[in-house]
């Protein structure tokens, strides 16, 4: 990566990092500024990755810094959201800086290092053998005042990260799916287990105004139940997430009856109402994310983000396999 890379103290990133030094590109954020952390499945589906993209903008168009760990998948969706709303994101490299890891996000990272920062715990030329993805977790976690997971499995590094979190006082979010989705186990597990929701543009934006006025101390736990032993001085809670949950995960859009498509996507209530006109055209059979978007002309990937918001808001139906209906 052609980028100036600097060694700086592990505390010169404004949050206890655990390691003495860490190598920097680019400017890390002003102190002060809410920093989010958006994590997931590596091999997240397009629906998913499509709503890390928007909730990258979402949290960056609400004032905070999105940081990850540079993977594909949720971690690349979120970072290049928050690049598009205008934002200066930070990505995580679990080897060297001048060794990017995945290959095909150097550019990424480039960009990134243009307008925030890439950082590493690990000198330049370390390699990114599978033990430092969880140091880069742990460390990602270590760095932000919060953890959003888009979509995980139960056994993953983004539960990892989000258990390390938690264990640190970090408000730790996840977005919601209808059980038996892919990589949702682990999202709906972390929901049933205490932690908050962020599903659409109102959540990022209660979430990084709360951690700006320091008021998110009651998002830190909500046991269903309290733990079953109390922690010991000096060590950290024991973790509703550690155990299965006492009730299966559940989500279900509430019954409400039909309303406008929520502004997801910054369109105008014409760009909207096309949306909603297909959508009634396709009746009870449904119809596709590229379907709809080809009958209103509008960009495919606010169309998916606008459909996901308004099916987790419960307006509209997600049917099995993938079709939307009113």
């Amino acid at each position: 990566m052609a980028m100036s890379i600097e060694a700086v103290a592990g505390d010169a990133c404004g949050r206890p990092s655990g390691h003495a030094t860490l190598w920097v590109a680019g400017s890390l954020p002003a102190a002060g500024r809410v920093r989010v952390a958006v994590i997931g499945a590596r091999a997240a589906t397009r629906d998913q990755n499509d709503l890390a993209r928007a909730i990258g903008t979402w949290l960056t168009t609400a004032g905070a810094d999105v940081w990850s760990g540079g993977a594909v998948g949720v971690d690349t969706a979120a970072l290049q959201g928050a690049l598009e709303a205008g934002g200066s994101p930070c990505a995580v490299l679990p080897g060297g800086i001048d060794v990017p890891f995945p290959r095909e996000n150097a550019q990424l990272f480039e960009a990134i290092a243009r307008l925030g920062a890439v950082l590493s715990c690990q000198p330049p030329g370390a390699a990114a053998p599978p033990a430092r993805f969880l140091i880069r977790n742990l460390l990602v976690a270590r760095l932000v005042d919060a953890v959003v997971a888009v979509c995980a499995e139960v056994r993953s590094g983004s539960l990892h990260a989000c258990r390390h979190a938690w264990r640190l006082q970090r408000p730790v979010l996840a977005t919601p799916w209808t059980p038996g989705t892919e990589n949702s186990a682990g999202t709906n597990r972390l929901l049933a287990s205490g932690a908050r929701a962020l599903a659409t543009p109102d959540d990022a934006r209660q979430l990084v105004a709360g951690l700006a006025a320091g008021r998110c101390a009651d998002w830190l736990r909500r046991d269903p139940e309290p733990p079953r032993e109390g922690p010991a001085v000096g060590r950290p809670p024991r973790l509703p997430i550690d155990e299965p949950p006492t009730a299966p995960p559940c989500y279900a859009p509430p019954a409400v009856p039909p309303q406008a498509l929520p502004d997801v996507a910054g369109w105008s209530a014409l760009e909207r109402a096309r949306l909603e006109m297909a959508l009634a055209e396709a009746g009870a059979a449904g119809a596709s994310v590229e379907a709809l978007a080809a009958a209103t002309g509008l960009d495919r990937s606010a169309t998916a983000a606008t459909l996901l918001a308004a099916c987790l808001a419960g307006r509209i139906q997600r049917l099995p396999g993938g079709a939307f209906r009113r």
